[in-house]
């Protein structure tokens, strides 16, 4: 019953815009290419918890981005990294700009521009499937030395040389999923 209760509550932040000026409706935070609502139940609790405080903080993209008037489109905007310090908040905040992006070679040029080394792969359809998704599609990878704390534990968050972000996306620019990883020292 819990768990229901927090899924609720969860996908309640779902709805609001992604930073969209007409206020359209904005896609759901996707992980694996389902809605997150739907994947609630494979995280432990405070993986949960995380998500939910995510999900509250940083409803748009707006939030998740520092706003100049020469970056209307959100696409030389500067990721608030001051205030991403879990893996959870960052894998929001890279979704949302995504979504509003639109394009892999959007996202190259975002992550490139917050200080990230960013570089796009094909996916073939097989590893596709993974994210719900029938055709081919792209990966793009970035990697930026850590410049803040991140929580992911005391030991990491000490031994923490680096943070790896991918985005998978169709195919179309479309994101499906993002991960984050610490890589150590």
């Amino acid at each position: 019953m819990k768990r229901l209760i927090i899924s609720a509550v969860a996908s309640a932040y779902l709805i609001p815009s992604v930073g969209f000026a007409d206020n359209e409706k904005a896609p759901e935070f996707l992980s694996f290419g389902r809605p997150f609502s739907e994947q609630s139940e494979k995280l432990s609790a405070r993986e949960l918890q995380r998500y939910e405080r995510a999900l509250g903080k940083f409803q748009r993209v707006d939030d998740c981005v520092e706003k100049t008037e020469a970056t209307l489109d959100f696409g030389l905007s500067q990721m608030r990294w001051n205030e991403l310090n879990t893996l959870e908040k960052v894998n929001l905040c890279v979704f949302r700009p995504a979504a509003e992006l639109n394009s892999y070679e959007r996202m190259l040029k975002w992550f490139n521009s917050n200080g990230f080394k960013a570089i796009s792969t094909k996916r073939p359809q097989s590893v596709m499937r993974f994210y719900q998704h029938d055709s081919d599609g792209i990966l793009v990878s970035a990697t930026a030395p850590i410049d803040g704390p991140i929580r992911v534990g005391l030991l990491d968050r000490l031994l923490a040389h680096s943070v790896s972000v991918g985005v998978t996306l169709t195919s179309d620019g479309k994101p499906l999923g993002v991960n984050t990883t610490i890589t150590r020292k």
